[in-house]
């Protein structure tokens, strides 16, 4: 037995929202899904990728996604992911008392040794740098900069003058 409900203007919003909200996780999912196709044919495995934030929902309710809920839509969560180049990788973890922790190391540990510059980012602003001559990690608070997006900008020279630049990286702050 079925039976119709009246087509209020709230049912009428909710499933547009459903719609959208599907439209945006399949749009996800493909933009993820070429992103791993082309590092796959560099790099050994992708990042791990986790499901869509809830909290750009509310700016699709209102007509209008802005950048921090479209970059959730393709960034990773920073909970626990490695971002993997040719050369390298990049480990970001949140620890249960909320800090970020990262570091950055050669497949190769011989590489390793050599000059290493890097700037920390949040929403692509430089918050910590870093000149060493060592694999550089690091650790910031994650409640100060919870939901917003970190990446790391690295450039390193090992011993024998080879130079190599940062995988790319970012992952949304939980």
């Amino acid at each position: 037995m079925t039976t119709d409900h009246a087509r209020t203007p709230g049912r009428i919003a909710g499933r547009a929202l459903a719609a959208l909200t599907l439209a945006c996780a399949g749009a996800s999912t493909a933009l993820t899904g070429a992103a791993s196709a082309a590092s796959a044919a560099t790099s050994p495995a992708p990042p791990r990728t986790v499901p869509q934030d809830p909290r750009g929902l509310p700016a699709a309710r209102t007509g209008a996604i802005n950048a921090r809920a479209a970059a959730t839509l393709r960034a990773p969560s920073c909970r626990d992911v490695t971002f993997r180049g040719p050369d390298g990788r990049i480990h970001v973890r949140t620890s249960p008392s909320h800090t970020i922790a990262w570091g950055i190391y050669m497949n190769d540990p011989g590489a390793d040794a050599g000059s290493w510059e890097v700037d920390v980012l949040i929403d692509g602003n430089r918050v910590d740098h870093k000149t060493q001559a060592y694999p550089p990690h690091a650790s910031l608070p994650a409640s100060r900069y919870r939901g917003r997006t970190f990446s790391l900008k690295a450039v390193h020279t090992d011993l024998k003058g080879r130079l190599y630049h940062q995988v790319p990286n970012g992952c949304i702050i939980p």
